[in-house]
């Protein structure tokens, strides 16, 4: 298939272009295309003016390309008479080679710009400010002591939930400058430190911070509080989606959190290698549409550059700039210069990520009378040239420069200068000083955020709207990060010390792998916004951490950052910045922070803060282990492998994360035979001589048991110890204290019930729970009430209640949602003393998984045997047959196989039962044929011959 030019110009050929691009890249002819194809497609769809060319490429921006035949980021033109003058080009010699650098992939054409006017623009709607009200109400209803949070700009006994929450709205935001009687800061407020009047500068919020409180609670042991963190910054950026003002950011941070919840059991293993894998990790969940989000943290150059760009099309609706495009970025650049002249050591970072054109433009603007230099700001004010522009002008344009001096300032790795980044601080006041809306115009801040509480106490007097649930992943996490050859004009690739081979830094667009800066060393890392913020007009501060030490007047000082400012940590003590593997010893970033896992965080090219290596759980008593519970649930849909205890070729040689069996509780005892009950086979059982492959039955606490896949006497060690760990736990009120709970995967009539009362025997033997078994079916659970869940699980403290269905209740009814969220509660939000055990279907573990990844993070996922196999059948028959006392002769073993090869069950008499009752069946025909009455007293055994078991497999099939 070949493409064709568009056969004319359309009224805006721009837009055309756009549109007929997007449309080409998402057709399944791009996918299975070669690249010299793909290159054809898109500069055939080249546009042509006075001297000059145009091209749509990577980042989903325009290209420029003037007579020296150099291309570079340019916005298109802003007068629409301008835009109309240009054609496509001609075909032929004529047109200027395009480098492959600028030519999109097809995912990396996400619209709109790096940041907008979400905290100092409109006041979002009701709607959002709604759900994040309620967001932040269950973020502050979590336990302090459980989620601990030491920063000093947050109020003390503020849970770390709120503080991700905020920093979630920093990171959609793009712009993290936020006006103090903004709605969104006030959602905020009471747990913020107060701050003097007039806007808020903060400093944007790095993914590594994210992470930094999601390991912190893996590395105390608790799975259900890192799922808590992951559902926090999930519902908050799911809030965010609903202003086009946070996107795309919000819908990059919504869908990496939710595939997080997902795999909470994976990171849980994998936090023993530092932070930054479990940052690389959480960077491969984001979809490849989305990964231009994440340039700021993987390519800071790439982020530079398109920062840039965004200013420039901002400034082409000054007046300055009505001239054309080229006039467009010569007035960016003089507000860029407006900026750099505070900071005279950032010019040599900035030079090298720009084109040849825009290195002149600066360069001259160095020069004292040079004619754009009457744009700047005089005495933090604005010339009229600028400052008359429209209201929403000036904010958009305060988005782009803020965000362009930040991306510098982290470029030169450098705190923002002295008193402040001068065109953000003059545009805000120039917005601050612009008219007063009229009244009438549209409700207040607070009028709105009135109307959000009205709106969410009718929510929750209705209380019928279920939670939202998370969006499936569209980047597979086990794909790693594409590389491609660097797009910086006129420079070589460079690598970052200490990473893999070919996972080095790259500028390819939308594919966020790290970024080396061309001719000067890596930055070190500077922090996110655990470091320092600024106010605008504050004097020069001291060197902190992660920034390097030396000329302080660069700098503001220590007293006048606002918030944020020193050291921040998630949990316990204070920490240190990651250093960047690239900085010289020289710049005085701090050393590796302290790992419990023994392994060193400090090599990460990222900015944030490992977070201490403190934990709220305090060491239970000799001789169980420190550390909690770590194989809690395994990933959803892929079977745990049976690990025999001792087994150096399995890896049994290794010990769990639990203590020694002998300090805590009894193991299984040894295996008997089912049919005879002494410790040999009998000779006439096939199903007992071990010698198929199949998995050996398990006996303890006087109940025998045909297991599946997992390994049942590792889960009773498992959860004995689990069970014990919580005990030691009592008195604090953290989720982790609540006693154990599993979730029992298999169809019906597998085992379900047998097991349960061994788990719950189990338990009993260590002190958790009476060894009581309740049972609850699903229909009966959907009786009750999703408010009064908790208080009826609550009826059985201190002993197991099985429900049976789990998966029916949760994904078939209307109040699913709700009850999965009701019987979530009741486990995270307090501690729960009743040991629950839950079934569900195989073929719906993915589906419940999807539905409530953060409850089923809380369960000990078993599976139970697929009683389908004849083979598994015959086991299951011997083990009945056992239990029973009776003794099947060679030629009746052979008949029963036979039999148990073709039954088919039918409603509740299935799988354990059908065995059951055909045994049954069977031995009631030989008591019907008995000429005698006998008595079975002892070791006394029926035998049961090969005309016992005729026609009870008719008897049986429906």
């Amino acid at each position: 298939m070949t493409w064709q030019a568009p056969a004319a110009p359309p009224s805006d050929p721009f837009a055309a272009i756009e549109t007929d691009v997007r449309g080409i890249t998402s057709s399944p002819w791009w996918m299975g295309a070669p690249p010299h194809a793909r290159a054809e497609a898109i500069t055939s769809r080249m546009l042509a003016g006075a001297g000059e060319w145009w091209l749509f490429g990577a980042w989903g921006r325009w290209y420029r390309c003037g007579l020296d035949g150099n291309w570079h980021l340019c916005p298109p033109p802003f007068d629409p008479a301008a835009r109309q003058a240009v054609m496509p080009a001609p075909p032929g010699a004529g047109r200027p080679p395009v480098p492959p650098s600028i030519l999109t992939t097809g995912p990396d054409l996400t619209p709109g710009p790096l940041a907008a006017d979400g905290l100092f623009g409109a006041p979002p709607s009701p709607t959002v400010l709604g759900r994040l009200q309620q967001t932040v109400a269950a973020a502050s209803s979590a336990n302090p002591a459980q989620f601990p949070l030491q920063d000093p700009h947050f109020v003390p006994g503020t849970p770390s939930p709120v503080a991700v929450s905020f920093f979630a709205v920093l990171w959609c935001a793009g712009a993290p400058v936020a006006l103090d009687d903004h709605p969104l800061l006030g959602l905020y407020g009471r747990h913020l430190i107060p701050a003097g009047p007039g806007p808020r500068w903060f400093l944007p919020p790095a993914l590594p911070l994210f992470v930094g409180a999601y390991t912190e609670r893996l590395r105390a042991g608790d799975p259900m509080g890192a799922s808590y963190i992951a559902r926090a910054l999930w519902e908050t950026a799911e809030a965010l989606r609903g202003e086009p003002s946070f996107r795309p950011r919000a819908d990059a941070l919504a869908t990496i959190a939710a595939n997080t919840l997902r795999m909470v059991p994976s990171d849980h293993a994998a936090v023993r290698y530092g932070d930054p894998a479990i940052v690389q990790e959480w960077l491969r969940r984001c979809p490849p549409e989305l990964r231009v989000t994440l340039l700021r943290e993987t390519a800071p150059g790439d982020h530079f550059r398109l920062a840039c760009y965004d200013l420039a099309a901002m400034a082409a609706a000054l007046p300055a700039a009505a001239s054309g495009p080229a006039e467009a970025r010569r007035v960016a650049f003089a507000l860029l210069a407006a900026d750099l002249d505070a900071a005279p050591g950032a010019m040599a970072a900035v030079l090298p990520w720009l084109d040849p054109e825009a290195v002149r433009t600066l360069q001259s603007l160095g020069q004292p009378g040079h004619p754009l230099r009457e744009l700047w700001p005089v005495d933090g004010t604005l010339p009229a040239a600028v400052a008359g522009a429209d209201p929403q002008i000036l904010r958009t344009l305060l988005a782009a420069s803020y965000t362009t001096a930040l991306s510098w300032s982290r470029l030169a790795n450098i705190m923002p200068p002295r008193p402040g980044f001068t065109v953000p601080a003059a545009l805000m006041k120039a917005i601050d000083a612009g008219p007063e809306p009229e009244p009438g115009e549209g409700l207040t801040p607070w009028e709105i955020i009135e109307a959000a509480r009205a709106h969410l106490a009718e929510q929750r007097k209705a209380d019928t709207a279920p939670p939202p649930q998370p969006a499936t992943a569209a980047w597979p996490s086990s794909e790693p990060l594409p590389s491609v050859p660097s797009s910086n004009p006129g420079s070589a690739p460079t690598s970052i010390p200490g990473t893999p081979a070919g996972t080095g830094p790259t500028s390819q667009p939308g594919l966020g792998a790290p970024t080396s800066q061309p001719g000067t060393a890596a930055p070190a890392s500077q922090p996110g916004l655990g470091g320092p913020t600024f106010q605008p007009g504050g004097g020069a501060p001291a060197s902190g951490p992660g920034f390097p030490a030396g000329d302080s007047s660069s700098v503001p000082p220590a007293s006048d950052l606002d918030p944020f400012e020193g050291t921040r940590a998630w949990g316990g003590g204070p920490v240190a910045p990651l250093a960047d593997p690239g900085t010289p010893a020289s710049t005085g970033s701090a050393g590796p922070s302290s790992d419990p896992g023994g392994a060193s965080s400090a090599a990460s090219p990222y900015e944030g803060w490992t977070p201490g290596a403190t934990a709220v759980t305090p060491e239970p008593a000799a001789p169980f282990s420190t550390a909690p519970p770590t194989a809690l649930t395994p990933e959803p849909g892929i079977p745990p492998t049976s690990v025999v205890p001792g087994d150096p070729a399995a890896g049994g040689g290794t010990p769990p994360p639990f203590p020694d069996p002998a300090a805590g509780g009894e193991t299984a005892s040894p295996l008997t035979n089912p049919v005879t009950g002494g410790g040999a086979a009998s000779p006439s059982d096939p199903a007992a001589d071990g010698s198929d492959d199949g998995p050996r039955l398990v006996e303890a606490h006087g109940i025998t048991f045909l297991p599946g896949p997992d390994d049942i006497e590792r889960l009773l060690t498992e959860l004995r110890r689990r069970g014990t760990w919580a005990l030691s736990l009592r008195g604090q009120e953290v989720s982790s204290a609540s006693a154990p709970a599993v979730l029992l995967v298999g169809e019906l009539s597998c085992g379900q019930r047998r097991l349960t009362r061994m788990i719950a025997r189990a338990l009993a033997e260590v002190g958790v729970g009476s060894g009581e078994v309740h049972t609850l079916m699903a229909d009966e659970l959907a009786e009750i009430d999703p408010r009064r869940l908790r208080e009826r699980i609550a009826e059985y403290s201190g002993h197991t209640l099985l429900i049976e269905g789990l998966d029916t209740v949760v994904l078939d009814d209307d109040r699913g949602a709700a009850y999965a969220s009701a019987l979530y509660r009741a486990r995270v939000e307090g501690v729960s003393e009743t040991i629950l055990a839950a079934t569900c279907a195989p073929g719906r573990l993915r589906e419940l998984t999807d539905a409530i990844p953060e409850l089923i993070t809380d369960f000990r996922v078993v599976r139970l045997p697929d009683l389908s196999d004849p083979k598994l059948r015959v086991r299951l028959a011997a083990l009945l047959a056992g239990e029973r006392r009776l003794k099947l002769a060679s030629e009746a073993w052979q008949v029963a196989a036979e039999d148990l090869a073709v039954l088919r069950g039918r409603g509740r008499l299935t799988n354990a039962r059908l065995v059951e009752a055909y045994l049954d069946r069977a031995c009631n025909h030989h008591l019907g044929q008995a000429g005698e009455t006998q008595i079975f007293q002892g070791q006394n055994t029926l035998t049961l011959s090969m005309e016992d078991f005729q026609g009870v497999a008719a008897e049986l099939e429906p």
